[in-house]
């Protein structure tokens, strides 16, 4: 679980937003997949925030 606060340039809104995901390391591969989803938590936030990545593994064993 992650609570995120981003504090924008003077003048603009800033926005909370908890996210919650899972990754998943792909059996024999260098690569995990992750996939999260978060909820605004100001008036200011996103109401509903969805985030898939890949992540690989670079260099030898």
């Amino acid at each position: 679980m992650t609570y995120a606060r981003e504090q924008q340039e003077e003048g603009e809104v800033n926005f909370a937003l908890l996210q919650m995901g899972v990754r998943h390391r792909l059996s024999d591969q260098r690569a995990n997949l992750g996939l999260a989803a978060g909820l605004g938590l100001s008036r200011n936030s996103p109401a509903l925030q969805i985030a898939f990545a890949v992540q690989g593994e670079l260099g030898g064993r």
